[in-house]
């Protein structure tokens, strides 16, 4: 076991270095030869990558670990909201803007799936042609959630009547 371990870790710069001159050298020195060499050099330039190939898949994994730990899908979300601009707020009723929202059919699966996971929301509609989406929600519900409910009433501040002032 130690040994494939060890075979898997050792450092072919060097073996491939050596076998890159003896077929460059071999070259005077009769086709097989050369050809030897040019059949050590390919194996140890596949052997190479493929531990290259291990290395980037364990790199890759192991910032995918990471991700979570930095707020990968937060932040996600974080940027999407600041990017979203409201359109229009009456009481139970917001519709917004989002350019990411056009054309892209999947996020605005998810945006709706997310949007009525909320309590009090009735309905919520994204439209890719135009990249807005609607949101239809009970008032009294949503205010039962405090967080939700200073949302509301910091959207009702800027919108008074439908009409942003």
């Amino acid at each position: 076991m130690a040994r494939k371990k060890t075979l898997k870790t050792v450092p072919l710069g060097l073996p491939m270095a050596f076998s890159l001159v003896g077929t460059v050298i071999s070259l005077t020195a009769g086709k097989n030869f050369h050809a030897g060499f040019g059949v050590l050099w390919t194996v140890l330039s596949l052997w190479h990558a493929a531990q290259h190939c291990g290395a980037m898949k364990k790199n890759a994994a192991d910032i995918g670990k990471l991700l979570p730990a930095c707020g990968g899908e937060k932040s996600e979300l974080k940027q999407f909201v600041a990017a979203t601009k409201i359109a229009a707020f009456t009481e139970g009723r917001l519709r917004v803007y989002n350019d990411a929202l056009k054309g892209n059919e999947k996020l605005a699966a998810q945006v709706e799936e997310y949007v009525l996971s909320f309590t009090g929301v009735k309905t919520a509609q994204a439209n890719t042609l135009t990249g807005s989406l609607l949101i239809e929600y009970d008032p009294q519900k949503l205010r039962g959630k405090k967080g939700l409910a200073a949302l509301e009433a910091k959207i009702g501040e800027i919108y008074k009547n439908g009409k942003r002032i």
